[in-house]
């Protein structure tokens, strides 16, 4: 009979190692799987950044591209104005030479 009730003491022990066991394994196995989806979080929060830095990057470029295009129209119509400036005064000397011109004749015929 002693030996009975300490087969069942050492039963008991080993049965309950064994379910304290089992608790750590699937407290184990819980944190486990909530590291996993922190992880895949990390990877998707990773390829979220670089999706909107490629984006960035090609909106950047794209800025470069129109400021280059708008100080390449500006020079254009710095040369455009500099042309009319140059293109009034000439006119402004020709129609001055007429004035002169007909002045002369003017005083020319009295």
């Amino acid at each position: 009979e002693l030996q009975k009730l300490r087969q069942e003491l050492l039963s008991e022990r080993e049965h309950g190692e064994s379910a304290a066991a089992k608790r750590a394994v699937a407290g184990l196995t819980q944190r486990l799987a909530q590291m996993e989806q922190l992880h895949l979080g990390g990877h998707e929060a990773l390829s979220e950044a670089e999706r909107k830095h490629r984006d960035l990057e090609m909106s950047r470029e794209y800025a470069e591209l129109r400021h280059r295009d708008a100080e390449e129209a500006v020079g254009r119509l710095q040369q455009a104005k500099g042309a009319e400036e140059q293109a009034r005064r000439e006119l402004e000397a020709r129609h001055l030479a007429v004035l002169q011109s007909h002045s002369s004749d003017k005083r020319a015929l009295e």
